[in-house]
């Protein structure tokens, strides 16, 4: 008899125990791998949410220091507008003007100069077109790009070409832009 009640509970817990294990594999399969799944896909989502962030902070900073420089920018675009930017009702006169010196100072013979004024972009500044032959050696004629090229007004060389002149002389056809404040 004894026997038989050890044999009832022997099998009473290996019933027990095979229970268990067989509850532990449902949960796991039911519960625990499903809610691992969900974990693992939110804990991917904050890193992403996380290094977004990061990168949004970075931005801002950079941002920020933009911002407290841009009262000094500010400046010097209104002093540089103010030095070399001239207005509108002087702007034909000034490019004539320097036209006029810079061919002196180079030496090269000019003709043929038309002005136009561009209307037609939208902008913070007017273009005035300047196209213009010249006549001269190669020395005078490079000599009067550059200046104009480096003249205290903010000039625009658009083109050129060079032709062969009378004379011996070199021709220049070039197409320039100047700039004016509206």
């Amino acid at each position: 008899m004894r026997r038989t009640r050890r044999q009832i509970l022997v099998r009473f817990f290996e019933k027990f125990g095979l229970g268990i294990v067989l509850l532990d594999i449902v949960f796991y399969f039911a519960a625990y791998r499903p809610v691992r799944g969900l974990v693992d896909s939110e804990q991917e989502r904050y890193a992403a949410e996380r290094h977004a962030a990061l990168r949004q902070q970075a931005r801002v900073a950079r941002l920020e220091k933009f911002r407290s420089a841009l009262p000094e920018a500010d400046q010097n675009v209104d002093a540089f507008v103010h030095d070399h930017i001239p207005p509108r009702r002087s702007g034909f006169s000034r490019a004539a003007d320097l036209l006029r010196d810079v061919t002196q100072a180079s030496g090269a013979d000019l003709s043929n100069v038309r002005f136009k004024l561009n209307t037609d972009e939208k902008g913070p500044l007017l273009g005035l077109g300047m196209e213009m032959s010249l006549q001269g050696s190669f020395s005078e004629l490079m000599k009067f790009a550059d200046a104009l090229e480096s003249a205290d007004d903010l000039v625009l060389i658009r083109g050129f070409s060079f032709v062969p002149g009378d004379s011996g002389s070199l021709g220049l056809h070039l197409m320039a832009e100047m700039y004016l404040t509206p």
